[in-house]
């Protein structure tokens, strides 16, 4: 087991621009350290960065992160914060011969927002950016019958915690409240030591979301290297006006799990097609492919294999308000 949880999520830019060039910018940079063995946060620092691609953030940007203008234009590049969040950790744990591991609310803050970021402007991310422990990841091996919960403030009730911002969506509060849910699933007994690995051939800017790698916790880098069981679908060509309802028809049958629908929409809250779906068991999974090419209203709808990473990646789109919608939770 690690000595030290380091908690990160990122603020990254929105609207305009940095949407539909698909550039989004880190512009900020928390982290809040937990001590696994007294279970008590030992610092919590936040940091905000100097976009460059695209300077100016929009009002939904502002309004969405709280960050304004003025902030980021004071701010350091994201080389410079990258650096000094390095030797931040060498100095407090590297150096003291202590263990430690980045935490995430899913896999998209280190593998999507931070990597591809850096990639774009030639930051070079050392060793502990490619392993990190995948909060909800983790959350699922503890519950496994109950649905991934959207929210921290959402897990944070299931498990009986309180959190400062029940709502955060991102930054540093997200940051806090991941880890007043981690103290509590230690003291609940969960290990904490299966990690997502990325390799080191992964490109951010060409691969999926679903393309890591889950470390079991007795293997060690480049061996035992498994995917977590497939139980999610995406369907694509839906009827705009398709609802629950009729995914549940579409899949009698198939016991689709609690909260497992989760309809794709456009910024304007149309649907746009699309859905995911996540399934009880891999015996309803491999029976819900068949329905590939099988119609809903009059349209054929293409059923595919999907990842829980792609889900919750859109979950994850839809809680910072950049389309989505769930059904059931």
């Amino acid at each position: 087991m690690f000595d030290y949880l380091v908690a990160v999520d990122f603020q990254v830019t929105s609207g305009g621009a940095a949407d539909s060039s698909g550039e989004q910018e880190v512009i900020e940079f928390p982290w809040v350290v937990l001590d696994v063995e007294s279970r008590e946060v030992t610092d919590e620092q936040t940091t905000v960065v100097k976009p460059s691609m695209h300077p100016t953030l929009t009002p939904e940007c502002v309004q969405a992160t709280g960050i304004a203008q003025a902030t980021v234009d004071a701010a350091s590049p994201l080389q410079n914060v990258v650096q000094e969040f390095n030797a931040y950790l060498y100095r407090s744990f590297t150096a003291n011969n202590k263990d430690f591991c980045v935490v995430t609310w899913g896999e998209p803050p280190l593998k999507r927002w931070l990597r591809a970021d850096a990639k774009r402007k030639g930051v070079k991310l050392v060793a502990h950016y490619s392993k990190f422990l995948d909060l909800k990841a983790e959350y699922r091996r503890q519950k496994p019958l109950l649905p991934t919960p959207a929210t921290i403030g959402e897990m944070a009730q299931h498990l009986g915690v309180e959190v400062e911002n029940a709502n955060a969506t991102g930054g540093l509060q997200l940051c806090k409240g991941m880890a007043k849910v981690l103290a509590k699933m230690l003291n609940d007994g969960a290990k904490c030591s299966s990690t997502v690995n990325i390799p080191e051939d992964f490109d951010p800017l060409a691969q999926p979301v679903s393309s890591l790698q889950v470390l079991p916790p007795t293997a060690r880098p480049g061996e035992g290297m498994v995917a977590e069981a497939q139980t999610v679908v995406k369907l694509r060509g839906l009827p705009f006006t398709s609802n629950d309802v009729e995914i549940m028809e579409f899949f009698a049958g198939c016991a689709i799990s609690a909260g497992g629908i989760l309809f794709v929409t456009n910024p304007d809250g149309r649907n746009n097609g699309e859905a995911y779906v996540r399934f009880e068991t891999r015996e309803d999974y491999v029976n819900a492919l068949k329905k590939d090419r099988e119609r809903i209203q009059r349209r054929y709808v293409e059923v595919f294999g999907s990842t829980e990473a792609d889900m919750e990646a859109c979950r994850d789109n839809i809680a910072k308000g950049h389309g989505g919608r769930m059904v059931g939770g």
